[in-house]
């Protein structure tokens, strides 16, 4: 039986990230060989996502966003119904102008709604938060000009050798390790204090303490990522997890994502996973003439399938899969 051969497109670093994915798979060997230049669509921005000015533009995407039940790696807004009480979790950088938009939104639909931010509920004041964003943003190589990669290097952690997966690509190519883990200014100790009480499993914590003391609510919209760890941090409260809240700024709340059917969402989805059980190999290219192949066994691509899929997101590395 021919097996098709699965081709990514994406970043330099993205298509470098899952090669060095696959090396690190056992009995994985990757292939790095010459690709012809390949004409690729210039970048654009959506001409339909221009700024406003008031909360009443936004409302036709706010009343579309709380009444679709479907969201990248969720549910959607749309599940809370009428009476409940309903408790969002927010940022330091989310949008007021977005916020009460989606309140009203909800009210309209007869759900009372009660805007939490993350610092406050871990007792931290507003201005120490954006003081460690000061502090991140000044350590950081990249707000003097320089290339930053690293906010794309989380996944070398899920490796199972993640140390030797940092050594091959500082060996390999040094310019790009230099770009992907930049050297940092040490953090102050109270914004060392400030960032440990916002990681994910005390801001967690407080929400649960929270929820003990607030029985009439019903569900929890929080976070931008991660929805299953986010769920187990509010422990016992688990089931209170309703969904992310993502849309936090007016460019989130127009970018069209609020009244995309989900059903041609999830098809799409569909479509793109059902081959890879069957693959024996993947390709990754990108217009900078990275092309990368690596062989997959059997085994390798039932279990890259098994853990391909979060709702609205497919994890195309097979080792992060």
């Amino acid at each position: 039986m021919v097996r098709p051969v699965w081709t990514v497109r994406a970043a330099s670093l993205a298509a470098l990230a899952v090669a060095v994915s696959v090396i690190f798979l056992s009995g994985s060997a990757a292939e790095k060989t010459d690709v012809p230049a390949r004409k690729y669509a210039e970048p654009r921005f959506p001409s339909y996502l221009r700024p406003v000015k008031s909360v009443q533009e936004l409302m036709p995407a706010a009343r579309a966003l709380v009444r679709n039940k479907s969201a990248a790696l969720g549910l959607g807004l749309g599940v809370a119904k009428q009476g409940d009480n309903i408790l969002i979790v927010t940022s330091v950088t989310a949008e007021d102008m977005a916020v009460k938009a989606i309140q009203q939104a909800f009210t309209e639909r007869g759900v009372k709604t009660i805007v939490m931010p993350d610092y406050q509920l871990v007792g931290v004041p507003k201005q120490d938060v954006l003081a460690l964003r000061q502090e991140l943003a000044q350590g950081n190589p990249e707000s003097a000009g320089s290339e930053n990669f690293s906010p794309g290097t989380g996944w070398f952690q899920s490796l199972p050798h993640p140390e030797d997966a940092k050594k091959w690509l500082k060996d390999e190519f040094p310019d790009l390790y230099a770009k992907a883990f930049p050297a940092r200014k040490e953090l102050s100790e109270r914004s060392k204090e400030v960032r440990s009480k916002l990681t994910g499993p005390s801001v967690g914590a407080a929400l649960s303490a929270y929820l003990d003391k607030h029985k009439e609510i019903d569900g929890v919209f929080w976070g931008k990522g991660g929805a299953t760890y986010l769920r187990r941090f509010m422990h016992p409260y688990e089931a209170k997890m309703q969904g992310l809240f993502l849309a936090d700024s007016q460019m989130e709340l127009l970018n069209g994502m609020s009244a995309f059917p989900s059903d041609v969402w999830q098809l799409a989805e569909t479509q793109t996973l059902d081959p890879l059980a069957y693959i024996d190999k993947i390709e990754l290219t990108d217009p900078q003439g990275t092309n990368m192949q690596a062989d997959l066994t059997e085994e390798q691509a039932q279990k890259f399938e098994r853990g391909v899929y979060h709702r609205g997101h497919m994890f195309m590395a097979p080792n992060q899969a």
